[in-house]
């Protein structure tokens, strides 16, 4: 038969690891302790293979069986030991029979969670209290009390406060708190001094009135705050308790009468603050952390709701009681916030258990997913055909955190309201600013002085939205108050304004791009300026610099992409060699990469590339998530395109079609200035604009159709071709040239083709795109029929032989086989290709006399110079007339000569060679310094990095 330890042993086997401490302090002991029981007739006293349900007596037996010190301290830790097992193993039963099978989960929940946290507060109360007698030995101590500021059932630590009377023998209470703290670490769970070591320096225990000096010395933040007002008695005097809470906790709760809500202010702003940057901090994709993802914020809302109603209370579910009955109106939210926080708490209390005492719970883990389906399947959650227990209670835990941010966001905008009636501002902000006694002097300094209720606060959104008003009087006088102050004191405010980056630099950032978003005047830029340079020097020397970057890009991606379009290049460049710098974490590397990669663009690219970047990026955040990974970004633009073509309302469909089209400028370019070949862009490039002209012609004609309330049939007649780089298959040309043709007369016919041109013309021209079209001046129509071309071809004219170029080297983006066939018909057989020797004869001379004029500006011209683009271009041009092929000028088109005209496949590959070449420097070139042909060598180090070339350390290029 297995002895009582073996059973405990075998038992205990299904909790984690952490418990085997307490087995070991068991099996240490339990002879002695066993042996001392039967020795003096207690052993019946005393449940040490079972749960007991009168702890303290029991535990009083133990240490009356003991004969010294050293064994009263043994047999008491070995007694917890076997209590604290049987608690769990209590705990683990009583899910498995009674919350698996519940009706009423949530409900079950709560009232497992409240005897979780009862049960373990009455056993550790019980033991400190026995190992405070035996420390203490009965010196005298002043009164005080040891209060708990954390929650109930956390086992991995004890949060304590402890308050004492100030009276004689604080030194003998100190000692035995510092004893009792390394005995709680060796047999139990380990206690936390946070609030008393903050007041009480280095001691362990503080007066009330330690408290209520750092209190009126701001010398507190909200953290410190939080912990006070979730203080409840573990042991000691309760009236001292009571006299805390009426000294020190309740000056935070809302006043009606007096109006003196100064620590209620600040309280509620750090606080807004906190949940702020903890609903916006980026999670890692492959944990869940049920404290990080959502308790810590509802237990700090609840925090701050409470002292605005006036509910007193100090557990999570009793402030929730409290609100249901005092702010009825919102008691949808604090249902679900009521349901999160019990499952949260559940989930994380049986994996602390079960599993381990981490907070970080990595479901990738093969250990750790096996032993989180056991708590599923634990808490009810069954398989289900394909899906698991567990893939099933993560849908659940996701369900409940998307809840519980929607009632967050509903009860911190009732916090909002509340703050900004209470607000000490107010008067500034309903302009009362020269009539309030404290606000007539210099609007940066008495705002910035008026702002230390306490340390750590990072709520300030009503003073941004002050600044961000249509009226611009607020504005326009606090960066006017920056130039009416001595230099001295201007240094002094702006440290003070960029000094909460060490605590939320998300919020100066905000901040600043308010400030430089509406500088109009050269006086407002430059205080911008300045105020930016100390906000990066103050990052520079804050601890976790990256993390704070990666917060403001996940917070806030779209202002911080806007606030760097504002900063000044020396600004730029001291952020940037910031961001150079590796995080001392590993696991933000990625995060920290979409950061650098950030800011290489605004160092890196030109205005050309930035019309398309900043208005996506803007309306379209998850851009700057994924700039590192072109295969993501084409994902997200591949389901962008397939929403958009869905919608009803046509203004809504034209609207995102042009951001497609930006989204997919901004993919490819970035996939071009990471170094990918021509040959690649240009194939992606073409690819989206086809797209992207189809559908808006679409678009167009459909609208067309509708607003004039008829339809014409055409298709069969009707063409659109690109012309230029757009038919060379060629991308990142900053116009669009094409050619409209019709096979028709009628005025009607082509005046309703005319509007849909137009149409799509001015949606073209949004994108920054100048439209070209190559008739339109020759005959005052978007649109041309073929007869009207025919007729101006005719011509001999030496503007002609341009034209004939333009339609030689078409490409059609909408339209019919039946018109293409009459175009090649009419116009390319007898203009082209029946005269071909004469018009390879033009396209010569138009080449030599070119070539006699690049000493006169040519030369540094990519596409105008000896051997560059244009050259190519022409020669192409030149083949198809000879071979009578209507192939675009692409790629493709060289290697089908080289099959044509074999004796000169060399000579045809290295041309494809070399145009990869050309068209990539122009390519980065546009990308990176400006959309020009000129070539600006001062500039070509920027464009040699996409071509892999870097600066050796010697200074010398390779």
């Amino acid at each position: 038969m297995k002895d009582p330890l073996t059973r405990l042993t075998e038992k205990t086997t299904a909790l984690g690891n952490y418990n085997r401490k307490y087995l070991h302090i068991i099996s240490s002991n339990i002879d002695k302790l066993t042996s001392s029981l039967e020795q003096q007739g207690m052993s019946d006293r005393v449940h040490l293979w079972s749960y007991a349900m009168e702890v303290p007596g029991e535990m009083d037996t133990v240490l009356e069986v003991a004969s010294s010190t050293g064994e009263k301290l043994d047999y008491l830790g070995c007694y917890y030991a076997l209590q604290f097992l049987h608690m769990n193993l209590r705990m683990v039963d009583i899910i498995k029979l009674e919350l698996a099978t519940s009706p009423h989960r949530s409900r079950s929940i709560k009232k497992f969670m409240l005897e979780a946290g009862r049960t373990f507060r009455y056993l550790t109360k019980t033991y400190m209290e026995r190992l405070l007698d035996i420390f203490l030995e009965d010196r005298k101590t002043p009164e005080y009390v040891l209060m708990g500021v954390g929650t109930r059932s956390d086992q991995d630590d004890i949060d304590l406060g402890i308050v004492n009377h100030g009276s004689g023998g604080a030194k003998h209470l100190n000692r035995a708190i510092g004893q009792l703290s390394s005995r709680m670490f060796k047999t139990a769970t380990r206690l936390h001094f946070h609030l008393s070591e903050h007041v009480g320096g280095k001691s362990l225990t503080a007066t009330i009135e330690e408290y209520e000096e750092i209190l009126d010395g701001n010398r507190y933040d909200f953290v410190i705050v939080t912990e006070m007002l979730g203080a409840a008695t573990i042991l000691g005097s309760h009236s001292l308790y009571e006299e805390f809470r009426r000294r020190v906790t309740d000056r935070f709760f809302f006043d009606g009468k007096s109006g003196l809500n100064l620590f209620h202010e600040g309280y509620l702003r750090g606080m807004l603050g906190e949940i702020q940057s903890l609903l916006t901090r980026p999670r890692p994709e492959e944990t869940i952390n049920p404290k990080e993802d959502g308790l810590r914020a509802i237990k700090g809302l609840l925090s701050a709701l409470k002292l605005v109603y006036g509910v007193r209370k100090v557990n999570a579910w009793d402030i929730i009681d409290g609100l249901k009955e005092k702010n009825p109106e919102r008691l949808q939210q604090y249902d679900d916030l009521e349901r999160a926080l019990s499952f949260f708490e559940l989930f994380r209390h049986l994996y602390q258990i079960l599993v381990a005492q981490d907070e970080d719970i990595d479901l990738h883990e093969p250990s750790t997913g096996t032993m989180v389906a056991k708590i599923a399947e634990m808490i009810g959650f069954q398989k289900k055909g394909v899906v698991s227990a567990k893939d099933f209670m993560l849908v659940i835990y996701y369900e409940s955190l998307e809840k519980c941010m929607r009632a967050i966001k509903v009860l911190t905008d009732d916090l909002k309201a509340h703050l900004r009636e209470v607000s000490v501002y107010k008067p500034i902000f309903s302009g009362e600013i020269h009539r309030k006694p404290g606000f007539e002097g210099n609007l940066a300094v008495d705002f910035i002085r008026a702002s230390t209720f306490a340390e750590g606060i990072t709520y300030w959104d009503d003073f941004l939205e002050e600044l961000e008003s249509e009226d611009d009087t607020f504005y326009n006088e606090f960066m006017e108050s920056f130039h009416t102050m001595p230099d001295s004191l201007r240094d002094e405010i702006i440290h003070a304004y960029v000094s909460g980056t060490r605590h939320n630099a998300a919020l100066v950032m905000r901040f600043l791009y308010i400030l430089g978003n509406r500088a109009k005047s050269e006086r407002a830029k430059s205080v911008f300026d300045t105020i930016s340079r100390a906000f990066i020097i103050e990052l520079d020397h804050a601890p976790g610099a990256s993390a704070a970057l990666i917060q403001m890009a996940h917070a806030y991606p779209d202002i911080l992409n806007s606030f760097l379009a504002l900063l000044e290049w020396d600004s730029l460049v001291m952020l940037k060699d910031l961001a150079g710098r590796k995080p001392a974490l590993p696991e933000l590397a990625a995060k920290h990469n979409q950061i650098r990669a950030l800011l290489d663009i605004h160092y890196h690219s030109s205005n050309f590339f930035k019309r398309h970047f900043h208005p996506i990026l803007n309306k379209h955040p998850i851009f700057i998530r994924n700039l590192h990974s072109d295969e993501k970004l084409k994902e997200v633009t591949d389901c962008f395109f397939s929403d958009l073509m869905s919608l009803s309302s046509l203004d809504e469909r034209l609207e995102r079609l042009g951001d497609y089209y930006d989204m997919e400028f901004v993919r490819v370019s970035l996939l071009a200035m990471a170094g990918a070949g021509s040959e690649i862009t240009d194939a992606e490039f073409v690819e989206f604009c086809d797209r992207y002209t189809l559908s808006l012609f679409e678009t167009c004609h459909e609208d067309t159709h509708l607003s004039l309330g008829h339809a014409m049939h055409f298709r069969d007649r009707f063409a659109l071709y690109a012309a230029g780089g757009l038919a060379r298959e060629q991308g990142f040309d900053d116009d669009y040239d094409m050619i409209v043709i019709l096979d028709s007369n009628n005025p009607d016919e082509i005046e309703y083709c005319n509007k849909i041109v137009a149409k799509m013309n001015s949606h073209i021209l949004r994108r920054g795109i100048l439209p070209h079209y190559r008739f339109a001046g020759h005959f005052d129509s978007y649109v041309v029929s073929l007869d009207r071309l025919a007729g101006h071809l005719g011509r001999e004219e030496s503007d002609v032989f341009v034209d004939l170029s333009q339609i030689l080297s078409s490409r059609m983006l909408v339209g019919s086989g039946k018109l293409e066939d009459a175009l090649q018909r009419k116009i390319i057989q007898p203009f082209i290709f029946d005269h071909w020797q004469k018009y390879i004869g033009e396209m010569i001379r138009e080449m030599e006399a070119r070539h006699s004029m690049e000493d006169e500006g040519f030369r540094n011209n990519i596409k105008e110079c000896r051997g560059g683009l244009r050259d190519i271009e022409m020669l192409l041009l030149i083949f198809k007339a000879k071979h009578k092929v209507r192939d675009p000028l692409t790629r493709k088109f060289l290697r089908r000569l080289t099959e044509i005209e074999p004796d000169h496949h060399a000579e045809f590959e290295q041309i494809e060679q070399h145009l990869n070449f050309l068209k990539k420097l122009r390519d980065l070139y546009r990308l990176k310094v400006a959309a020009n042909d000129d070539i600006d060598r001062e500039t070509l180090a920027l464009v040699a990095e996409g071509f892999g070339y870097r600066e050796d350390p010697e200074g010398a290029d390779r």
